[in-house]
């Protein structure tokens, strides 16, 4: 019989408790006490540094910086549209814009001087323009209440509060494309009928959207337009590599775990796409109690979730008919070949292969060299050189099968 109350006993005791305690301590992720941890991989989450869109944020802070100092009659009213995919950084830009705008606010206006109010509205949350009103009249006053009120009354009574408080409003409408096209031009209707009081910023991920907002707006009307272009795979690396720092324990991944992420989502630049196999992975890998993210997790995450990656092989649909024909040329030479890179020579040999079973004419060598070019921007391969200077080219085998079926279904090519 064991004595309870010997040193044995408590010594188990204790080993067991530490055993427990060690199992709540996160392998992969910094602890959530310290300020990071799994916060960082969120949407919401607001990064210290913007990467690559610097110049788009400084412009619109420039553009929308007289609303600051001006009186409400001198100049036009103003209209920016913010359009940019998902994953693209529109909210970082539009966060960006608020704080450079709230620093440079006079701290003791002079008196007649108008208030500059910022008001931020998602149109996903609010998908009609009479809740867009009632919200930004309850960000203007809480204690506002919008029932029984018609979307005629709600704008009147913008109208006379902008007027009676002397306001100069910012309204930045996100997900515009959520309105209809009737709505949207309503709503630069009471933006006209309000001298320059009620400026706008339109942001959107849908371009057609963009350019009907683009060709509505008239000469009384002061305009700007920012796209915002997909981020390529080195910039999409460097942004997973600093959510990385903070979000991550240091040692627990390797830069090319993190090329292996970026290349696995790079096809449409989507940041959001990128931090979330991120996130997976390190999931997958804290869940195995491993301490180092390894190939093994960032395979098992990403076939797990192919079929609804899908939807990114559309932008195979958006290719020129010759780049999709060199480019199946290449990954149908790895899926038969199970050779891992190829050389440009062989990738052009396949293309002009398949050319001339096609019985049609192939395109010169600069098209080739720059659908090439094209393809690795948009993050569909990758090149590099070798120690003797030879190109390579490869696509990550996780993708391969996918691509091929899909270029097939799209091409009408047989087996």
């Amino acid at each position: 019989m064991v004595d309870p109350t010997s040193n044995r006993t408590t010594r188990s005791s204790g080993s067991f408790k530490q055993m427990i305690e060690a199992t709540k301590t996160p392998f992969i992720f910094n602890a959530p006490e310290e300020g990071t941890g799994e916060e960082v991989f969120n949407n919401n989450f607001k990064p210290d540094v913007i990467f690559h869109r610097g110049n788009e944020i400084k412009s619109l802070a420039k553009y929308f910086n007289p609303l600051v100092k001006r009186t409400p009659s001198s100049k036009k009213p103003l209209m920016a549209i913010l359009s940019g995919s998902v994953g693209s950084g529109k909210s970082l830009v539009v966060e960006a814009l608020i704080k450079s705008l709230g620093e440079i606010l006079r701290p003791k206006p002079r008196i007649g001087d108008p208030t500059l109010k910022i008001i931020k509205v998602n149109c996903r949350l609010k998908k009609d323009l009479r809740s867009v009103l009632a919200t930004i009249l309850f960000q203007m006053n809480p204690q506002f209440t919008p029932q029984r009120r018609s979307q005629a009354q709600l704008i009147e009574i913008l109208k006379s509060d902008i007027a009676e408080h002397n306001l100069v409003l910012l309204l930045i409408i996100e997900d515009i494309e959520q309105l209809t096209l009737q709505e949207r031009i309503q709503l630069m209707k009471i933006k006209a009928s309000i001298i320059n009081r009620l400026n706008l910023l339109f942001v959107t991920s849908d371009e057609s959207t963009a350019h009907e907002l683009s060709t509505s707006i008239t000469s009384s009307y002061m305009s700007k337009h920012i796209h915002l272009s997909a981020y390529k795979p080195g910039e999409l690396f460097e942004i997973v590599k600093d959510r990385a720092s903070v979000g991550l324990k240091n040692q627990s991944y390797t830069d090319p775990i993190l090329e292996t992420i970026v290349e696995l989502t790079a096809a449409q630049g989507d940041t959001r796409e990128t931090i979330d196999l991120l996130w997976r992975t390190a999931k997958q890998a804290e869940k195995e109690q491993a301490q180092i993210l390894k190939l093994d997790h960032v395979e098992k995450v990403f076939e797990s979730q192919l079929p609804s990656q899908q939807p990114k092989f559309e932008i195979l649909k958006h290719l020129v008919y010759h780049q999709q024909l060199l480019y199946f040329s290449l990954i149908d030479t790895i899926h038969t070949t199970d050779k891992p890179v190829l050389t440009t020579t062989e990738v052009k040999e396949a293309y002009y292969t398949l050319c001339d079973r096609l019985g049609i004419m192939p395109r010169r060598k600069t098209a080739v060299h720059t659908y090439i070019t094209n393809l690795e921007e948009r993050g569909l391969l990758q090149q590099y050189k070798t120690e003797k200077e030879a190109i390579m080219i490869k696509v990550h085998y996780l993708l391969i099968e996918s691509i091929h079926k899909k270029l097939s279904s799209i091409l009408r090519l047989g087996k």
